[in-house]
Parts: structure tokens; C-alpha cells; sequence
């Protein structure tokens, strides 16, 4: 049930980001751990808030990117920047 599902969740926002690996791989990460979590508490409000942090730390990256001056357009730097911008703000 667990892999169905998050094949389903994954399956969702494939279309979206078929063009990108890594964005597969960390959506079909984020689908099973939020599968799991849904399982193991029997509720869905955990899987809601992990979703939502996910989505804000997101949002949060996009809006402060223009700010910390480095492009995450080229996919090697993705990683790096997404460490720079939160070390930035956090540091």
C-alpha cells in the first residue's frame, strides 16, 4: 500500500518536473516518507505538516534567491545554493 501510494504522490508532480532527476528522486523520497508517517500515526495531520514545511522551505528558497545573488538555475549548483541561502539566513 505504501508503494502504491507514493507512486500515485510521485506520479502527481512527475508531468511537472519529468525534466529533472533529482526533483524526481526527492518528490518520490518525500512521497514515501510521507506514506510512512501516515501509516505508522494512523493520522494525516503529521503528513500535512511535513508537507507543508517541505513546501515552505521551498518557498522560502525562491523568494530569498534573487536576494543572495547566486543563480540555482544550473543543476550541480542546485545543492550548494540550497546550503549557501539557509546557512545565509540561519548563520
Amino acid at each position: 500500500a505504501v508503494l502504491l501510494v507514493s507512486a500515485l504522490f510521485a506520479g502527481v508532480h512527475l508531468l511537472q518536473y519529468f525534466d529533472n532527476f533529482g526533483v524526481v528522486a526527492v518528490i518520490t523520497i518525500l512521497s514515501v516518507s510521507l506514506t510512512l508517517v501516515r501509516a505508522r500515526t494512523g493520522r494525516l495531520l503529521p503528513s500535512f505538516v511535513i508537507h507543508l514545511v517541505f513546501n515552505t522551505i521551498q518557498a522560502a528558497v525562491l523568494i530569498v534567491q534573487p536576494f543572495v545573488g547566486k543563480s540555482a538555475t544550473e543543476p550541480k549548483a542546485s545543492v550548494g545554493f540550497l546550503i549557501q541561502t539557509l546557512s545565509t539566513l540561519f548563520c
